[in-house]
């Protein structure tokens, strides 16, 4: 029966430290997902990772929010979060009074010339108990679980703050691996059509020259641009399986799928002072470092609570005691000190956390700086992209009429096949280059919402 009811509460301790563990696992998690109301547990996270690795085709926000569900990086920052979470719990517990059951057995030895009154054998006993019930209450300890309970809230806060920016870094590395995977696909059958134009040509030219219309030469020159072709697509077939494995592991996905890009390409952008200003009031790192510039204020208050005098209560209820004081049942004690020499180690203190104060003010300075900086670049490079894409669409529609034009000419004895050659290789750089541009394009509008500390337009 004993051994059934020791069963029974060790599988109830199990189980309450696994439903803490998932509460402490769902205080970060929540924050993952909190842009998205379908997911209100972690079992609903489970389930959409689940639906979503299903899918033969992928969006880039779904891809997104298979991340955040298989990111180790977050789980380990929120890990902290839940350890910040306990941290403020305990300062908070050194303002509550303290109960405990205390019992001491004292065994000594017995003197040769033991006296023979009641007093003389009480303090000769061989053997003595006590048993009490003791309490202990903290009146006054220059206020230093205050400022610690508020410094414990300020990191907290903080780290929340931290936990968003780190979720937004995601999405941006989520991006980068998406594209990369798409503009790879588009050179690879870019290249692939090249492969096959270039094979094709290469056989009209080994039959003009069997009959005599066209020179071995020119055979020998779009010999070696096929090869040059084979070559080119080698290598972007590799560029796209390594893209391939990094969004893998990003995404947690087991095997390939398709990718499908809903976003719009960018075409005016707003001010540099607008992206900044945005960035000012939402980026979520910046809210992390003045938090933890307040929790650098608090520090200080804690160093100089070592200033100010302490005081604490005990109450001592005896439930067993022996010897001279066997009819004492209980006692209160009321104890205080006042600091007066410590060798300066409260100044020391002090002056190190106004030290740790300054440096966390630069830091939010240096970032705000940073934060210019980045949507400076981002900006720039979104400008010159989009302009250079423009370009290129038109670059694009005359490199295609000018091929079949040649290609044409070519057929009537016009032109040479070198000059067929140079028109094919303008229409695949162009073609190529306009895909890598229209990527860049979204990579930097979307690097522009992540410095401003937002998402695009439908993700979440």
């Amino acid at each position: 029966m004993k051994k059934a009811a020791a069963l029974v509460a060790l599988v109830l301790a199990s189980a309450a430290c696994r439903g803490s563990e998932e509460r402490d696992r769902w205080r970060y998690e929540r924050i993952l997902f909190e842009q998205d109301p379908s997911i209100g547990s972690r079992s609903d996270a489970r389930e959409r990772f689940e639906k979503l690795a299903a899918r033969n085709e992928l969006t880039l926000d779904e891809c997104y929010r298979m991340a955040l569900f298989r990111s180790e990086t977050l789980a380990i920052d929120g890990e902290e979060l839940v350890r910040l979470q306990t941290r403020y719990e305990q300062e908070f517990s050194a303002l509550l009074p303290t109960v405990s059951f205390l019992g001491t057995l004292t065994l000594q030895d017995s003197p040769g010339t033991a006296g023979t009154s009641s007093l003389q054998k009480s303090f000769t006993d061989q053997r003595t108990a006590q048993y009490q019930v003791a309490g202990h209450l903290p009146l006054f300890n220059g206020l230093r679980e205050i400022y610690a309970l508020r410094q414990a809230g300020a990191l907290y806060e903080a780290k929340e703050h931290e936990l968003r920016h780190a979720r937004l870094q995601l999405f941006a590395d989520t991006a980068d691996a998406f594209y990369a995977v798409l503009l790879t696909e588009r050179e690879r059958a870019t290249t692939e059509d090249a492969l096959r134009l270039a094979e094709e040509r290469l056989e009209e030219l080994v039959q003009r020259n069997r009959v005599g219309i066209s020179r071995r030469s020119e055979v020998l020159s779009q010999e070696a641009e096929t090869a040059s072709t084979k070559a080119h697509l080698e290598r972007v077939r590799g560029a796209w399986a390594v893209a391939v494995e990094v969004l893998k592991y990003l995404t947690g996905l087991g095997e390939r799928r398709a990718l499908r890009d809903t976003l719009e390409d960018p075409v005016e952008t707003p001010s540099i002072e607008t992206w900044v200003a945005r960035a000012l009031e939402t980026r979520e790192d910046l809210r992390a470092l003045e938090r933890q510039e307040a929790a650098a204020g608090e520090a200080i208050g804690i160093a100089r609570a070592g200033y100010l005098p302490t005081a604490a209560l005990d109450a001592n209820y005896y439930t067993h005691r022996e010897g001279v004081t066997a009819d004492v049942d209980w006692d209160v004690i009321l104890s205080f000190g006042i600091p007066i020499f410590e060798g300066l180690a409260t100044q020391a203190r002090i002056r190190e956390a106004r030290s740790s104060e300054r440096a966390a003010s630069l830091a939010g300075q240096r970032l705000r700086r940073d934060i210019e900086l980045a949507i400076s670049r981002a900006h720039a490079n979104l400008l010159a992209s989009v302009a250079e894409r423009a370009s290129l669409d038109k670059a694009m529609t005359s490199a295609e009429e000018n091929y079949e034009i040649v290609q044409a000419e070519y057929r009537r004895g016009i032109v040479t096949n070198v000059e067929v050659l140079t028109s094919f290789n303008t229409l695949q750089q162009v073609r190529l280059e306009r895909d890598r541009v229209r990527t860049r394009a979204k990579l930097a509008g979307i690097r522009l919402d992540v410095e401003s500390g937002t998402l695009p337009g439908g993700i979440r």
